[in-house]
């Protein structure tokens, strides 16, 4: 492809709206130029904060009127590999929001259909793009922590009494796990070197004890051994009574690095991140200052709206090159997958669960998990 402008087409027009607002408004080269919704009112939203020129009710007719270089997919998982699918089948790069999909045997048919289609296929991980964990990423490649042996995420927050949402519906198969989990088990992937290969978890559902609506779980922590003997401990929780807060803990041989985030809610909030660098048990830390490859817009967009900017600026670069793959890759969320459906494996098993026995998680298992 020659210089023109990348255009995208917008599959769910929901939140995305917001978390793309600002690559919309900075990329340059890049424009979102149609969405599909079956909401008229999401379609508006999308005239109104991205720009885009053409609404679509199905995915079907957006992919008919053609012009599409790429197709961001921001839809519900459950929608996931029909869509995934569906756009690979017209020879148009794919986009995909984690969580990428419910199941092994979902994510494995949405790899063999890009794979077949030769079309490029990128997973939106858009937290490894943030000031602070970029930068934890990049101190560990230089080696400032030594060997890293172990990983820890606390994300919590007080959403206790929601529900109602596709997000808190049973047919996701998931809830806070499958929604945060994925983003930390990634992370702790990209940190320890080393993909999953065993999960221990328990699950739990709390909020209809005291009067939320949610059928999926809201309480999970697991505990993951890696390939290379590394651990990784995740504790994701909407029935905290804290503000939200998401802090990661990184120990290597020669400090540990403390990421921690204490601000309104991290997704898409201004700067409100600490980092905190210890080492030989010193009792205070070196605080030190995140930053962004080339300090990247800097000033201009806050770190929770960059993440999502920079995991679109990589999917454009590549559709605009004709490359057939870059990270996160497929692959790389399949991966993901495969680690949270072991967690829920085994919490509703209540057993150490090996990655290659993640296949085996289904509806019929998640069923189990809360009787």
């Amino acid at each position: 492809m020659s210089a023109q402008t990348v255009k995208l087409g917008l599959i769910g027009a929901g939140v995305s709206c917001w978390m793309y607002k600002s690559a919309a408004q900075h990329l340059a080269g890049f424009e979102i130029v149609a969405a599909a919704d079956p909401k008229p009112e999401a379609l508006k939203t999308a005239q109104e904060i991205l720009g885009t020129r053409r609404s679509y009710a199905t995915v079907e007719a957006m992919l008919a009127a053609g012009g599409l270089d790429g197709v961001i997919i921001a839809s519900p998982p459950f929608c996931h590999l029909e869509h995934v699918q569906t756009v690979a089948s017209r020879g148009v790069a794919v986009f995909c929001e984690k969580p990428m999909a419910r199941t092994v045997a979902e994510a494995t048919q949405m790899v063999d259909a890009c794979r077949q289609a030769g079309v490029l296929f990128m997973v939106g991980f858009n937290r490894r793009f943030l000031s602070p964990l970029w930068t934890a990423t990049e101190m560990i490649k230089a080696g400032d922590l030594g060997e890293v042996f172990a990983t820890e995420c606390n994300w919590t927050s007080w959403t206790a009494l929601s529900g109602g949402g596709w997000r808190d519906s049973a047919r996701c198969l998931g809830g806070v796990f499958q929604d945060h989990g994925a983003h930390s088990i990634d992370l702790a992937t990209q940190w320890l070197g080393h993909p999953a290969s065993s999960v221990f978890a328990q699950a739990r559902r709390i909020g209809p004890r005291i009067g939320g609506a949610r059928e999926v779980e809201d309480h999970m922590s697991a505990l993951v051994t890696h390939a290379n003997g590394a651990t990784s401990s995740h504790v994701h929780s909407r029935v905290s009574h804290r503000p939200v807060s998401e802090l990661y803990r990184i120990l290597g041989t020669k400090g540990t690095l403390e990421l921690e985030y204490t601000g309104d809610w991290s997704f898409l909030a201004p700067d409100a991140w600490e980092m905190r660098l210890y080492r030989d048990g010193g009792q205070r830390p070196q605080h030190l200052v995140a930053f962004r490859p080339d300090n990247e817009l800097m000033g201009v967009i806050s770190d929770g709206a960059y993440g999502y900017y920079a995991e679109l600026k990589r999917f454009a670069e590549a559709v605009r090159a004709g490359h057939k793959a870059a990270s996160p890759a497929g692959t790389e969320g399949l991966a993901v997958v495969e680690a949270v459906s072991a967690a829920f494996l085994s919490a509703a098993e209540n057993r150490v669960v090996l990655i290659a026995e993640a296949c085996q998680f289904d509806e019929g298992v998640f069923k189990k998990l809360f009787l």
